[in-house]
């Protein structure tokens, strides 16, 4: 049980790992999205052509980029709190188990010392 308990742990733990990495490649890909932004820009700027209307589009493809990346964080972060939720539960499971087995030591030494107290007192029953 304590085996099968600590894999699930390491899985929950790798997918709250990969959750954050995808978060962060979503972050990245906005960040390059703004830079290329920028420079177009300022390059249309420079030309005097029709900059106005190919900024609104690229406004117009961010905008569409923000509202993806804001809903798979805000989805990643459901999944990330799900996950620790379940951890939670594994781990107050494990705490509970690690009570019985400590309960069923106590019981299994008073036994062992009722029998060796039996056996000092009687060594040779009939």
């Amino acid at each position: 049980r304590q085996t099968r308990d600590d894999e699930i742990i390491s899985e929950l733990r790798k997918e709250n790992v990969e959750l954050r990495d995808t978060a962060e490649s979503y972050r990245q890909q906005i960040e390059q999205a703004d830079e290329a932004t920028l420079e177009l820009r300022e390059s249309f700027r420079r030309r005097g052509t029709d900059a106005e209307e190919r900024m609104k589009k690229l406004a117009e493809e961010r905008t569409g980029l923000t509202t993806r990346f804001e809903q798979r964080i805000a989805d990643l972060q459901g999944q990330n709190d799900e996950l620790r939720d379940t951890l939670e539960a594994y781990e107050e499971d494990i705490e509970e188990a690690k009570k019985t087995i400590n309960q069923v030591k106590q019981r299994n030494t008073a036994l062992i010392d009722q029998v060796a107290e039996k056996e000092e007192k009687n060594p040779f029953p009939s």
